[in-house]
């Protein structure tokens, strides 16, 4: 029983993990992408817009799209 708890609350975490990763995405593309940088605390804190093409650490990066795609989707 323990044990069915503890996946339980992984999923969730999980889950919760996702989607705030998605909901930061969307806020970032949405009110970053083509504005300049957004400075706060002299500099201390920058918000600013960039795209990885790649993976972890920009792995992939500089692959064609075709080699990305095929790593990144398929190769999993």
């Amino acid at each position: 029983m323990i044990s069915v708890r503890r996946g339980v609350l992984l999923c969730l975490l999980l889950a919760a993990t996702a989607g705030c990763d998605r909901v930061t995405k969307h806020l970032a593309v949405t009110a970053l992408a083509g504005a300049p940088h957004q400075s706060f605390l002299p500099d201390t804190v920058r918000l600013q817009y960039h795209e990885n093409p790649g993976a972890f650490l920009a792995i992939g990066a500089t692959w064609s799209p075709a080699a990305r795609a095929g790593m990144f989707q398929f190769g999993n």
